[in-house]
């Protein structure tokens, strides 16, 4: 009886097995990775925010103090942690009172699946009111909306 055909057959076999596993398991890596545009998945969104938050600082490249409500006489920042799958990009910050645009940050994003970011602002006394910041991705899409408030400083 010849046993070379048979062995033949089952490493083959194995062979076959193990490349259609590793085919569909970088399948799954890869469509893990792409994200849906306005329920368009042909599109994939290779920049897109994880995290956001306004605070009273930043340190340790994280927000310190997170709020929505600030005083005239404090710093309001504007922290955002991108994933950015693509090459290097830039987002804007865009902070507006009362939906008018009064200040715009172009901040750089590197390539990395956590690249945090982002703009701070000393609130005056002509600043009392109703605060947005947009963050802008170059095709002008917004990928955050951030809203808070500044109150009168307290005498």
């Amino acid at each position: 009886m010849n046993t070379q055909p048979r062995s033949q057959d089952t490493h083959l076999a194995l062979s076959l097995v193990i490349a259609l596993i590793l085919c569909v398991l970088f399948a799954a890596d890869a469509m893990a990775e792409e994200r849906v545009i306005d329920g368009d998945s042909s599109i994939p969104q290779t920049l897109g925010v994880k995290r956001s938050s306004l605070a009273l600082d930043v340190a340790d490249r994280e927000p310190v103090s997170p709020s929505d409500q600030f005083k005239v006489g404090e710093k309001v920042w504007a922290w955002v942690s991108l994933e950015n799958l693509a090459d290097e990009s830039q987002v804007e910050m865009i902070w507006k009172k009362d939906g008018k645009p009064v200040f715009s940050a172009s901040l750089s994003v590197g390539r990395s699946r956590e690249w945090r970011t982002w703009s701070r602002r000393t609130m005056r006394a002509d600043d009392v009111g109703a605060w947005t910041v947009e963050v802008v991705a170059p095709d002008g899409s917004i990928l955050d909306h951030l809203a808070f408030t500044v109150a009168p400083a307290v005498e």
